[in-house]
């Protein structure tokens, strides 16, 4: 199997953590050049791992050996990045979100589509161990049928956070801005824990109704939300999130059916409750299950798109599956704003088709 070139459009905290180590540790893909317009973070990254660094778009979409690239640049610019890319016959993994609307997410499918290129999304925690675990158990009926779905992310970002990252490797303020991050914790975090949930379940989200505000950041974006859901099979849910406890941080998601319960203390382990034992799990108390060692969930994600790209197969998370989960954070904003519940429409499975005009700086992204 050829190996997929790879090139990153931006070099912020993600990269320099996790993919740009994911794609070098990838069986069938490599890193081919970096660029961001910060030089600096543009040649740390390059220098680390021995490609050419460029602070040019262009540059790199022009790199014949670059066969996708990876956009993992401030929310805004994921719709412009990902036209001009497919529109260079690359093919696209985005970081999360998508995008900030679902206008400009129908309109990066669309592209993609029409160019016959893959976008993939990078909600890598579907590839957690303890996800794919849940999964088989929700699958195989252990915990009976799905009656309640919990979300909550309970954490704390200091003040360096908003204009640096956790890292703090560049100054930035687009994480401040509802217009550039498209929400705050909801948005940045929890997203891929809705996603997963979501997967792990196959329960949609039809119904939402939510309350947040911005309580401690100096920030138009929220950092507490609270929203009760209602899923197509009839479960209900709840989430919680916030980026402002002081203190330990907690996550605390579950999963409830009627004959057991999952809970995820952490992201390497799973709690198991279940009425009737299987092989694996005793009846009628509590199993505690760690994560076998192995791949980086996003280095399974890099490698399984590579070999979608290889294949000419669809990719396992698609830019359909980022809409999704995005249409749910944004009726969560909206029923907020409102002040009642949303109904959240039947998830699409494909986008008309459209035109694309791709321009840069424009406000018009595709005619009908």
């Amino acid at each position: 199997m050829r190996s997929l070139g790879l090139g990153l459009i931006g070099c912020g905290e993600v990269v320099f953590r996790e993919t740009a180590p994911a794609i070098q540790a990838a069986g069938n893909a490599h890193l081919v050049r970096v660029m961001d317009i910060d030089v600096g973070r543009a040649a740390s990254v390059g220098n680390d791992w021995g490609v050419p660094h460029t602070t040019s778009l262009d540059e790199v979409l022009a790199d014949s050996k670059v066969d996708a690239v990876v956009v993992s640049t401030p929310h805004h610019l994921h719709v412009e990045q990902t036209l001009l890319a497919c529109r260079a016959g690359r093919h696209v993994i985005c970081e999360k979100p998508l995008a900030t609307s679902l206008e400009d997410a129908d309109a990066m499918i669309a592209a993609c589509r029409n160019a016959k290129v893959q976008l993939g999304v990078a909600l890598c925690s579907r590839y957690r161990d303890n996800a794919i675990q849940a999964r088989a158990l929700v699958q195989e009926g252990a915990i009976g049928q799905v009656i309640g779905i919990h979300l909550s992310l309970i954490g704390y970002k200091a003040e360096s956070y908003w204009t640096g990252g956790y890292s703090e490797r560049g100054h930035s303020t687009w994480r401040l801005s509802k217009a550039k991050a498209g929400g705050g914790v909801l948005m940045m975090n929890l997203l891929h824990d809705i996603d997963r949930l979501c997967w792990i379940t196959q329960c949609v989200p039809r119904r939402v109704s939510g309350e947040l505000d911005t309580f401690c950041t100096d920030a138009d974006v929220e950092d507490y939300v609270s929203a009760t859901l209602r899923f197509d099979n009839g479960a209900i849910g709840t989430l919680n999130a916030t980026s402002c406890a002081v203190g330990r941080r907690g996550d605390g998601h579950r999963i409830v059916g009627t004959r057991g319960q999952i809970v995820f203390p952490d992201h390497h382990s799973l709690r198991v409750y279940l009425a009737e034992g299987t092989r694996e799990y005793p009846a009628e108390e509590w199993t505690e299950v760690r994560s076998t060692a192995g791949p980086s969930p996003r280095q399974v994600f890099i490698e399984r798109f590579a070999e979608a790209v290889s294949s000419g197969t669809d990719v396992d998370i698609s830019g359909v599956d980022g809409r999704q989960c995005l249409q749910v954070v944004l009726a969560t904003y909206e029923s907020a704003r409102q002040g009642t519940a949303i109904e959240i429409p039947i998830p699409l499975t494909s986008v008309p088709s459209v035109d694309v005009i791709a321009t840069r700086g424009g406000d018009s992204y595709v005619k009908t």
